[in-house]
């Protein structure tokens, strides 16, 4: 994924992984990782990429946080999906993508 973001032309200054064995990574731990991860460099948008995380109850308030945009793969297929419905509702507190326009 790294790869391709690049290959895009998206720079990519810190890569952060999860080690989890017992199923779903609970969002106070995706917190805390998003809070390490973004000391180690300036980053401007936070990328969660997997579909075993579970940060959808705690986007909002991490946003708010950082001060910096997060985007979580299940949270932009949804969003991506309800754009291209014609649904353009704003979400309230499920992040900064939700307040986005197709």
């Amino acid at each position: 994924m790294v790869t391709a973001l690049e290959a895009a032309g998206v720079g990519v200054p810190v890569v952060a992984t999860f080690c989890n064995d017992a199923g779903f990574v609970r969002g106070a731990s995706i917190s805390a990782g998003v809070r390490q991860t973004i000391g180690r460099a300036e980053v401007d948008t936070v990328l969660v990429a997997c579909t075993q995380m579970r940060p959808a109850g705690v986007i909002a308030e991490l946003e708010k946080e950082i001060g910096k945009t997060i985007i979580t793969s299940n949270q932009a297929l949804c969003w991506h999906a309800l754009r291209l419905s014609g649904c353009q509702h704003i979400v309230p507190d499920r992040g900064r993508l939700f307040e986005a326009t197709l």
